[in-house]
C-alpha cells in the first residue's frame, strides 16, 4: 500500500487552445469532495493562441505555468512536474470533466491496492450531453478510456508477436469494464492513458519524468506509452490499476474539427514517427493489427476476380474482421456499433501507414531517435 493517509494530489492540466472547455474542467475539479488542502490545481499553457490563459485567470485557486510557446504535452507535464508539491501526479485534460468523487477515489486506490505504479480512472458511457456523434460515440464505447486487461495469451513456446496477436482477438471479444469487473472495484492493466493517469510523484521524478522527443507539438504522440513503459522498467514489481469508482466524462462537441472523423484518423498517422521510434528505441516490435492488410488484400482480389461484387465486399468484409462490434450491436442494444468496423479499420489502417512513414523516415535518416531537452523558459503564477 502506499500510504494509509490521503495523499496530497496534485492535478496537473496541460493545455493548448482550450478555451472552450478549460472553465468546465476547473470547476468540476473544484467541486471535488476530496478535502481542499489535500490536492492542488495547477494549469499549464503550451503556448495557446486562444482565450485560455483568460479564462484560467479567472480561477484564483488554480495555479498557472505558461510555456513560452507551444512545445508539446511531455514539456508541459515535466513543467508541471518541476513545481507540484504533491504525493501523487494526476495527468488530467482540458477536455474532461471529474466526477465530485473522482480524486476521492484515487486516494483510495493508492491507500488500499498492492504496489501502485500508476492509477487511473473510466471515461463514464454516459458522458456530457455534448458528447455526440459517430467519433465520440466510438471513443466512449472503445474500452471506456481503459488500457488493456493484463493478459498472456497461448503457451510460452509461442513467439511473442503471437501472442500479441491472440491477446488483441480475445481482449476485443472480452466484455466491456463493468460486465467484467463485477463487484471488484479495480483491474491491473498494462499502462495507463492520458487524462486517465496518475503517478506517484517521486517515481516519475525518479526516472527524470517525460520524454519530450515522444510528442510533436499540438499533436501530441504516445508520451502515455513511453512513460509508462519506462516507470515498468525501474519499477518492475509495482503495478498499473484502473479503478472502476473513479469516473471521468469526456466532453466533445460533434461540431468540433478536433473530433471530426478526418482528425481523429489523421492523429495516429500523424503520431506514427514518434511512435515508431518509441518502439525501436526500446526494442519493442510495433503494435500488430492483422486486418486492416487483410481487408485490404480481399479488395484487391475483388477488384480482379469479381469488381461488381466490391461494393458488398467492401460493406461486409469489415464486418467479419471486427466481429466484436455486431456482437455488442446486439447483447447492447446499440445499433450504431455497426459503424464501427469501419472506423476501426481506418483508425488502425493510419496506424500501421504512420509506423510506414516512420520507418521511411529513419531509413532516410530524417528520423532522430534521441531523448530532447525542456525548454527553461517558463513563467510561474505560484
Amino acid at each position: 500500500m502506499a500510504t494509509q493517509s490521503n495523499p496530497f494530489l496534485s492535478v496537473v492540466i496541460p493545455v493548448y487552445n482550450g478555451a472552450a472547455t478549460i472553465g468546465r474542467a476547473l470547476e468540476s475539479l473544484l467541486a471535488q469532495n476530496y478535502p481542499s488542502s489535500k490536492y492542488e490545481i495547477i494549469v499549464v499553457n503550451d503556448g495557446s493562441t486562444d482565450g485560455t490563459a483568460q479564462i484560467v485567470m479567472m480561477f484564483q485557486a488554480v495555479r498557472y505555468i505558461e510555456l513560452p510557446r507551444n512545445i508539446g504535452i511531455p514539456a508541459a507535464q515535466n513543467a508541471g512536474l518541476e513545481t507540484v508539491k504533491g504525493d501523487i501526479y494526476v495527468s488530467f485534460n482540458d477536455d474532461f470533466q471529474a466526477a465530485p468523487d473522482f480524486l476521492s477515489e484515487l486516494a483510495r486506490g493508492y491507500r488500499e491496492l498492492d504496489k501502485p505504479i500508476g492509477i487511473g480512472g473510466i471515461v463514464s458511457k454516459n458522458a456530457s450531453v455534448r458528447s455526440k456523434g459517430l467519433v465520440a460515440s466510438f471513443i466512449e464505447a472503445n474500452r471506456d478510456g481503459a488500457a488493456p486487461n493484463i493478459i498472456d495469451i497461448g503457451p510460452n513456446f509461442l513467439p511473442s508477436h503471437v501472442k500479441r496477436l491472440l491477446a488483441y482477438i480475445v481482449s476485443n471479444f472480452s466484455p466491456t469494464q463493468d460486465e467484467a469487473q463485477g463487484d471488484c472495484n479495480h483491474q491491473e492493466v498494462v499502462e495507463l492513458y492520458g487524462a486517465n493517469s496518475s503517478f506517484p510523484t517521486a517515481m516519475l521524478r525518479e526516472i527524470g519524468g517525460w520524454d519530450t522527443s515522444t510528442a510533436a507539438p499540438a499533436i501530441g504522440g504516445i508520451e502515455d506509452r513511453d512513460i509508462c513503459y519506462r516507470l515498468c522498467q525501474q519499477f518492475s514489481d509495482h503495478h498499473f490499476y484502473v479503478v472502476q469508482s473513479a469516473h471521468l466524462m469526456l466532453e466533445l462537441d460533434s461540431n468540433d474539427a478536433s473530433v471530426s472523423i478526418m482528425s481523429y484518423l489523421l492523429r495516429p498517422y500523424r503520431r506514427g514517427p514518434f511512435n515508431y521510434a518509441f518502439h525501436v528505441k526500446n526494442g519493442l516490435t510495433p503494435p500488430i493489427f492483422p486486418f486492416p492488410p487483410l481487408i485490404l488484400l480481399m479488395l484487391l482480389l475483388g477488384v480482379i476476380l469479381a469488381p461488381i461484387l466490391l461494393p458488398l465486399w467492401i460493406a461486409l468484409f469489415p464486418q467479419l474482421c471486427y466481429g466484436w462490434w455486431v456482437q455488442r450491436a446486439i447483447t447492447e442494444r446499440r445499433p450504431i456499433y455497426i459503424l464501427f468496423p469501419y472506423l476501426q479499420a481506418a483508425e488502425e489502417t493510419m496506424v500501421l501507414t504512420g509506423l510506414l512513414k516512420g520507418f521511411v523516415m529513419h531509413a532516410r535518416g530524417k528520423l532522430a531517435i534521441n531523448r530532447a531537452l525542456l525548454p527553461s523558459s517558463t513563467k510561474y503564477r505560484g
